[in-house]
């Protein structure tokens, strides 16, 4: 069975390749690993990360989607998400 693949967002993973940012609203496994990566590297809380998204610190959206694999159903999230990956990863 074919899925039908939403991966608007790529980032460079520094090594000259891209990684998709999510497919049908799940963060993609490499996304997952940048994000975690930068928190680690900057000592950022999942809220600070919010708050550089622009979304409130209690949107519990992107911790989900980090840590159980849970489906983001808010597209501005996941916007926000592959813009914030491309000034933090570049």
């Amino acid at each position: 069975m074919a899925q039908a693949i939403r991966a608007l967002i790529s980032v460079s993973t520094g090594a000259g390749e891209t990684a998709v940012i999510y497919v049908d609203d799940h963060l993609a496994p490499a996304a997952i690993d940048q994000v975690k990566l930068v928190m680690a590297r900057r000592g950022m809380k999942l809220s600070e990360v919010m708050k550089g998204l622009g979304f409130a610190t209690i949107n519990l959206s992107l911790g989900l989607a980090l840590n159980r694999g849970s489906r983001n159903g808010d597209p501005a999230v996941l916007v926000a998400l592959g813009d914030w990956l491309k000034r933090n990863t570049a």
